[in-house]
């Protein structure tokens, strides 16, 4: 089942990283939508940089997580000083 369609239990997406949340396939949490897919955004469990795919992330002790310089807002990655202003 595709994002955002009606589901009616837990497991019913079939989009990889999805739930069906709210009676609707949704990404799962730490994860966001794309293109139709479910990418893992920050917080997500990673091995290496190259899965983390929300923009000024890396993997930094096993999670997705902001580059140095850059700070969590609002699910982003954001420069620390746009975050301050």
């Amino acid at each position: 089942m595709r994002l955002n369609l009606p589901c009616n239990h837990y497991n019913a997406c079939r989009v990889s990283n999805s739930i069906c949340y709210d009676r609707k396939c949704q990404c799962d949490w730490n994860y966001f939508e794309k293109d139709g897919s479910c990418l893992k955004g920050l917080h997500s469990p990673c091995e290496s940089q190259d899965e983390c795919k929300r923009e000024k992330s890396d993997c930094i002790d096993k999670k997705c997580a902001c580059k140095p310089n850059f700070k969590e807002y609002l699910g982003e990655c954001r420069s620390v000083t746009s975050v301050e202003e």
